[in-house]
């Protein structure tokens, strides 16, 4: 039984992502395979990434969340 409700619990989050990328998708006209590849690549789909965006010397420009 722990199980199963340990399959069911990972695979939520799966489903709410695809649902989201192609809601996005037909809102601004682009493919929800795109989509979830730049966010595959961007932070491996995990909404608490941080990005810290630096320049060639290494100081810090920007902060991206998510």
């Amino acid at each position: 039984m722990r199980c199963l409700w340990l399959v069911l619990a990972l695979s939520a989050p799966m489903q709410a992502s695809a649902f989201c990328f192609q809601e996005a998708g037909q809102r601004y006209g682009v493919d929800p395979v795109l989509l979830q590849a730049i966010g595959i690549q961007e932070s491996k789909l995990q909404p608490g990434a941080v990005n810290l965006n630096r320049d060639s010397s290494g100081k810090v420009l920007s902060t991206d969340y998510g």
